[in-house]
């Protein structure tokens, strides 16, 4: 690219506004340009459905997860500025396969878990991948889920770590909800309830 392609460019990313909503047959949307989002806008909906667009976050947990989020990147001393570098993106089943396999104990079947949103963080040669799911405790299979995560991420001394390209890479799971005081013992280390308190989770 040389110079002045990328001076229009620039000034083209200058002219783009942070947020933007959009009315259409009583519907509204609402398109965020994220920073750190992988892939941009992020298209998000205040209905339960939106009927004439797909793949938008309409999800209440997940849009109360992205506004706490947005709300505590504004913090001049948020956690994130420790990383040297990291994205996140949220994860649409129909398009994309991440996906962590579990055993359903209720129905008796392995089952297909889906993370909502996956962040890549990196710290020197550290490289966490750390999904995190918002839909909260009402949801009752958490801890099959989490017990699917520690059979693939665990081994009798904590959190396993795989090496590639000279990264040491850890994968983390972490489930998002008001409060994160609430599950078994077992199961609290995976629970936060802020932005915040989920990079507390990922020190180690």
């Amino acid at each position: 690219m040389d110079d002045d392609a990328y001076d229009a460019a620039r000034l083209a990313l200058d002219r783009i506004q942070p947020e933007a909503t959009f009315d259409h047959d009583g519907q509204r949307l609402h398109i965020k340009h994220l920073a750190s989002h992988y892939y941009l806008p992020l298209l998000i909906s205040d209905q339960d459905k939106i009927g004439y667009i797909n793949h938008v976050i309409h999800v209440a947990s997940e849009r109360r997860f992205l506004n706490q989020l947005e709300q505590y990147l504004k913090e001049t001393h948020n956690g994130f500025k420790q990383y040297d570098w990291w994205l996140f993106s949220r994860s649409d089943e129909a398009l994309d396969r991440v996906i962590l396999p579990y055993y359903d104990g209720r129905q008796g079947r392995i089952r297909d878990f889906h993370p909502d949103f996956v962040f890549w963080l990196v710290k020197g040669k550290a490289y966490t991948i750390l999904f995190v799911d918002p839909k909260g405790m009402t949801v009752g299979d958490y801890q099959y889920k989490i017990d699917g995560y520690r059979e693939l991420f665990h081994d009798a001394t904590g959190c396993r770590v795989f090496w590639h390209g000279g990264y040491e890479v850890r994968v983390a799971l972490l489930m998002y909800a008001d409060k994160a005081d609430e599950p078994p013992q077992g199961y609290r280390a995976y629970w936060c309830d802020s932005p915040q308190a989920m990079l507390q989770k990922l020190a180690p």
